[in-house]
């Protein structure tokens, strides 16, 4: 499975998260990653783990990656936000990184004392 599909899947498989899709994106990274995502309003606490995952103060790269919201015309929800998972970083960076951002994010769903301190369990 290739590096983008497995970060893929596994933001999509947290909590209140769905429509995972990468933009513009080759296998080769030649491009800046923009990861869409669409996040239920009713259940935030995928977004929490993601950016608490990728934040500069618990992970190394999180200087270099950013969640953007923005909104489309219409959409899933009756507020149709949409979240932008993006890179400033191309090539085999960009892939070390993702193989990073996927142990941080399995790290945190791991941790008894996070998931339950945020009560995300």
């Amino acid at each position: 499975m290739q590096t983008c599909d497995r970060l893929a899947k596994t933001i999509g498989s947290l909590p209140g998260i769905s429509g995972v899709d990468f933009v513009d994106y080759d296998d080769e990274c030649r491009n800046e990653a923009h990861l869409y995502f669409y996040v239920d309003p009713k259940d935030q606490r995928g977004l929490f783990i993601l950016c608490r995952s990728i934040d500069r103060r618990y992970w190394k790269h999180g200087i270099e990656w950013s969640v953007r919201v923005g909104i489309l015309d219409e959409g899933k929800y009756s507020l149709p936000f949409v979240y932008d998972l993006k890179s400033t970083s191309v090539g085999e960076k960009a892939q070390e990184q993702m193989v990073s951002m996927i142990e941080s994010i399995e790290w945190h769903l791991g941790n008894l004392a996070f998931m339950s301190g945020y009560y995300l369990s």
